[in-house]
């Protein structure tokens, strides 16, 4: 009964899984939270940075790490570039790049066929 259970909730509760269920979580949380606020986007990076050596899937991690550096550099204006006005520092293109991210790891959540089969390309 012991080894029915662990290989009936081995696939259901891997780590990686976990890892990008608490990244969706979160990323939910800040990208339709009505006051929006760049600290709910913290916990993602955690969880995604996990998530994505735990698969060998950089993408997502690497796409958010980019909306999020976008975001904070177009509030906080640190590294003083000339050119706030271009497309890539309005808040609709992090915005895009988020719902990149989102729609990718509900991709790889609800699909795991797929998921098997570009792992083993």
């Amino acid at each position: 009964i012991k080894a029915k259970f662990k290989t009936n909730t081995e696939n259901v509760f891997s780590l990686d899984k976990i890892m990008l269920v608490a990244s969706l979580v979160g990323l939910n949380f800040y990208f339709f939270n009505t006051q929006i606020h760049e600290r709910y986007s913290h916990p993602v990076f955690l969880f995604l940075m996990c998530y994505s050596f735990l698969r060998k899937d950089f993408f997502p991690f690497i796409l958010f790490s980019i909306a999020y550096f976008l975001n904070l550099e177009s509030l906080l204006r640190w590294g003083r570039f000339d050119n706030y006005h271009t497309v890539i520092f309005q808040r609709y293109f992090a915005g895009a790049l988020y719902a990149i991210v989102l729609i990718y790891l509900f991709f790889r959540l609800y699909f795991p066929k797929h998921r098997q089969l570009t792992d083993q390309l």
